[in-house]
């Protein structure tokens, strides 16, 4: 998925993450999502990557080589800090 990809999935869930394509010069390939996290508390921050990665699970091509969706890992991390 490219960044401008991800940049529109992640759009149509509410979530202003512009591709890191977007701040480059020239014609590097450079693919990711710019996230910024300064005006939102941290459940807000937790709901929102959880939605993001859903969302992009959801839109990524299907391969057999696929694992786990990567908000399993939040909430690992979540049950282990209390």
């Amino acid at each position: 998925m490219s960044s401008r990809q991800a940049e529109a999935v992640a759009a149509n869930h509410g979530i202003e993450a512009p591709g890191l394509d977007r701040f480059t010069l020239g014609r590097r390939q450079v693919e990711g999502l710019l996230l910024g996290f300064a005006a939102f508390d941290e459940r807000a921050i937790r709901r929102g990557i959880v939605t993001l990665a859903a969302a992009l699970e959801q839109s990524a091509p299907r391969t057999k080589a696929r694992t786990a969706a990567p908000s399993a890992g939040l909430a690992t991390s979540r049950q282990t800090r209390s």
